[in-house]
This record gives C-alpha cells, sequence and structure tokens, in this order.
C-alpha cells in the first residue's frame, strides 16, 4: 500500500496549512467577541449600564455559543498541529454547524426584507427594547430627558434599509467562503484517515512477518566429530549406524568387495 498523498487546496497549499490558519483566526474572532459579551455584562451595571431582560438573555446566549465556538477551535488548531483525527473532525462539526445556522439567519433576514408585517413586528420589539434599556439607564441618573421616539424608529429601521442586491451579494459570497472552509478542512480530516490506515497495515504486515519467521533449523549433521558420534576412526566407540555401509542406497557386499 503507497503512503497516503498531501491534499491541497488553491492549486498548491497544504489542507494542513488551511486548517491551521482557519482554527487561529476563528479563534482569534470568537473569543474576541466572548469577551466583549462577558466583559459587558459584567461590567454594566458597575458603569450604571442596565439591560433589558430579553437583551441580556441573549448576551448570555451569545457570550456561551462564541465561548463554546472559541474552545472548538482551539481544539482544531490543536488537531492540526498533531495531526488528531479527532480534534480535526471536531473543528469540522463546528464550522459545519456555523454554515447551516449561518444560512438560516440569512434566509430568516431575506423573509423579514420582503414581508412588511414581519418588518414592523421587529421594528417595534426592537423600539420597545431600545426604550426599555435608555429609560432604566436615565433613572439610574436621574435624568429626566425624554428620549426622541423618531431616532429610536430610524435606528432601528436602518437595518431593513440597506440594499437588498447588496445584501444577497454579501450571502452568496459568505456562503461560498464558509463552504469552501469546511470542504478543506474535510479534505484534511480524510487525509488523517488515510494516513491512520496505511500506518495501521504497514504495522499490521509488519507484525505478520515477524509471527511467521521459520522456527525449523537443521539438525547438528551426524558426520560431525563428537564423543561416541561420527565417522570411523574419530574414537574408539563410534557410533555404529553413522558409518558408510548403513547410509541410504548403499550396497554393503559390493562395499566390501570393493575394500577387498
Amino acid at each position: 500500500m503507497t503512503v497516503a498523498p498531501s491534499r491541497r487546496f488553491c492549486c498548491c497549499i497544504p489542507v494542513r496549512l488551511g486548517v491551521f490558519v482557519l482554527s487561529f483566526v476563528s479563534l482569534i474572532a470568537s473569543g474576541l467577541v466572548a469577551g466583549v459579551v462577558w466583559v459587558a455584562l459584567a461590567k454594566g451595571p458597575a458603569n450604571h449600564v442596565h439591560f433589558a431582560e430579553n437583551l441580556k438573555i441573549g448576551l448570555i446566549i451569545a457570550g456561551v455559543l462564541y465561548t463554546l465556538f472559541a474552545l472548538i477551535s482551539l481544539a482544531g488548531l490543536v488537531g492540526a498541529l498533531i495531526r488528531s483525527r479527532a480534534l480535526v473532525k471536531t473543528f469540522a462539526i463546528f464550522l459545519w454547524f456555523q454554515l447551516f445556522a449561518s444560512m438560516a439567519y440569512s434566509i430568516a433576514f431575506a423573509i423579514a426584507l420582503f414581508d412588511k408585517p414581519l418588518q414592523n413586528h421587529l421594528v417595534n420589539e426592537c423600539i420597545k427594547q431600545t426604550n426599555a434599556t435608555t429609560h432604566a439607564l436615565l433613572d439610574e441618573h436621574d435624568h429626566k430627558t425624554e428620549t426622541n421616539e423618531d431616532e429610536v424608529r430610524d435606528g432601528c429601521k436602518s437595518i431593513f434599509n440597506a440594499s437588498k442586491p447588496l445584501f444577497f451579494v454579501s450571502f452568496t459570497l459568505f456562503f461560498i467562503v464558509t463552504l469552501y472552509c469546511c470542504i478543506i478542512v474535510r479534505r484534511y480530516g480524510r487525509q488523517l484517515t488515510e494516513e491512520q490506515i496505511y500506518l495501521a497495515t504497514a504495522n499490521a504486515d509488519s507484525t505478520t512477518q515477524a509471527a511467521f519467521q521459520p522456527s525449523y533449523y537443521p539438525h547438528t549433521p551426524l558426520s560431525r566429530v563428537e564423543p561416541g558420534y561420527g565417522a570411523a576412526g574419530a574414537s574408539s566407540n563410534p557410533y555404529p549406524f553413522a558409518q558408510r555401509e548403513h547410509g541410504f542406497g548403499s550396497n554393503r557386499n559390493r562395499d566390501t568387495e570393493a575394500n577387498k
């Protein structure tokens, strides 16, 4: 069996290097987002910043998810360094999950872009949460200034005012890049599988050869000169059946006549 070939992407870049770079970038990005979320939640009350209940729950969920993503990215980085198939496979599963989650979010956002009732509901919910957070902050500082409802509404509607063609182009590019990253990690996982199969086969072949080594060795020839054995004249009492006349195919009478 031949050695497992090294797989590549973009014509010449090893997939192992690709997995290393992807996991490193994912670790940095996920770690930064998780750090910002946890710091905001921890230092918010100390800085007199109060989050609405729904917003706080969403931030906690986001912090947990991005912390988990950072740990899985670290596992992928270590897997690329030590060539661990299990760790690389875990990182690959995370990338596929991220791809489908992003696809679901993008589809839901695309529906909201064209569904006016859903869009109005989301805008009203955004205004409600923003006002609740702003009022809590103003009450903490004993400010009586009222918030500008028009500014809040414009801020909540700004995300839906984006260009629809620009959104679809951005989503398509993101989907293609993420899908190709998943394929790169999948290729490296297959390469590690082939390498493990090759090593297991090579070890099995060497073990088989060692187990079936011949155990028979030729016996000591009877003609060897030893006490009591050997040819005539080697000792005073030679072993009789080692003599020539007792050999296979010998004619004792003919040999006797020849000796005369």
